[in-house]
């Protein structure tokens, strides 16, 4: 997988802080209610409905639950990652024991003959051309530098992909039917800008960072996903501008002072066009270049209205789990970082399918 190779490199696939998210803060008091998230029933997690009093004032179920939101996703989250890994890790044992059997000889025999021997190794000119295409993200090294560490990640991807390809055809002729459904974080939309029908039976959350040049390559991503996918999908833009990104916040509501205009779509573009340039002077550049009313942008912009929204839409993200930017929920699928354009269509084509659209 690429996340693979460019840890191995000493990349990232998303901006992010090394920890996880904590507990969020509260929202302000005149944030917009539907950018806040519903709060759960107390009984619902087996609480009871008054978890104790302070002085006779009582905390319930539900101040607990806000209290402990992200670390309670997370939690749910990890579990339902453990009971899928195992029942994957249980459907190809069975198949590749089924299959062996059936071929008489023993799994490893069988894995190095579909697996080890189809893969094979990468070749030089595999490795030049991977050096050459990432070449940016190298430090400086030669191709002598990095050669071993390149073709060891290219023959663990052939590996991958063997592994990978191997094992559809084992669960198609099988025609295996998994059951466990996949995990759901329960995001909404809000107030955010919207681009799409509401009543597409896809909708993508995205939660990003204007000063994260892996946002970038996630909007890219998105808009190949739009093209491809047309009315079968919505994308709705959450703000989550990181704190060591010192222009994101700012740029954030900018974008918003756009959208008062209805020009959201189009100072995004320009913002992860220009990630270098997100000062004041360059916001306000930008809302000239679109043909914004300047004298309503300056305002909105140095009035700051629009602070709150972006606050919320960054306390919001922390109880559904993110920590890192971009991130995605596909019909409340979770997807994170800058996800190439197959994964995303691996997910949508599930969501269609499943909607038997």
């Amino acid at each position: 997988m690429r996340t693979a190779l460019l840890l191995t490199l000493g990349a990232l696939m998303a901006c992010g802080e090394p920890t996880a998210a904590t507990a969020p803060s509260a929202v302000a008091a005149d944030t917009k209610p539907a950018s806040a998230p519903a709060k759960a029933a107390g009984h619902s997690a087996g609480l009871p409905d008054v978890v104790a009093t302070i002085g006779g004032e009582p905390v319930t179920a539900a101040d607990l639950e806000d209290a402990a939101g992200a670390q309670i996703f997370q939690l749910k989250m990890q579990m339902h990652q453990a009971y899928e890994g195992a029942l994957n890790q249980l459907i190809d044992k069975r198949l590749q024991d089924a299959e062996a059997a059936k071929r008489g000889i023993s799994v490893e025999d069988l894995i190095k003959a579909e697996v080890t021997d189809k893969a094979g190794a990468p070749t030089d000119e595999d490795i030049e051309k991977f050096f050459n295409e990432n070449k940016a993200r190298m430090g400086g090294s030669s191709l002598e530098d990095v050669k071993p560490r390149i073709a060891q990640y290219l023959g663990q991807q052939k590996q991958t992909e063997a592994q990978a390809a191997f094992i559809k055809s084992l669960r198609d002729a099988a025609k295996v039917e998994v059951k466990l459904e996949p995990f759901r974080a329960e995001v909404v939309a809000g107030d955010a800008v919207r681009k799409g029908s509401e009543s597409a039976p896809v909708e993508i959350i995205e939660f990003s960072d204007f000063q994260c040049p892996y946002c970038t390559r996630g909007a890219q991503t998105v808009d190949k996903v739009v093209e491809h996918y047309g009315d079968k999908v919505t994308v709705v833009f959450r703000h989550f501008p990181l704190p060591f990104h010192k222009e994101a916040h700012l740029a954030a509501q900018g974008a918003e002072c756009a959208r008062e205009q209805d020009k959201f779509w189009e100072f995004h573009d320009l913002l992860f066009a220009n990630q270098k340039a997100m000062f004041e002077a360059d916001l306000k550049k930008y809302a000239g270049q679109l043909g914004i009313d300047q004298a309503k942008f300056d305002e909105c912009l140095g009035s700051g209205r629009h602070a709150k929204t972006v606050d919320g839409d960054l306390e919001y993200g922390k109880t559904v789990g993110m920590s890192g930017t971009p991130g995605f929920y596909i019909n409340g699928r979770v997807l994170s970082g800058a996800q190439p354009f197959e994964k995303f269509q691996e997910v949508i084509d599930a969501e269609l399918a499943a909607k038997g659209a």
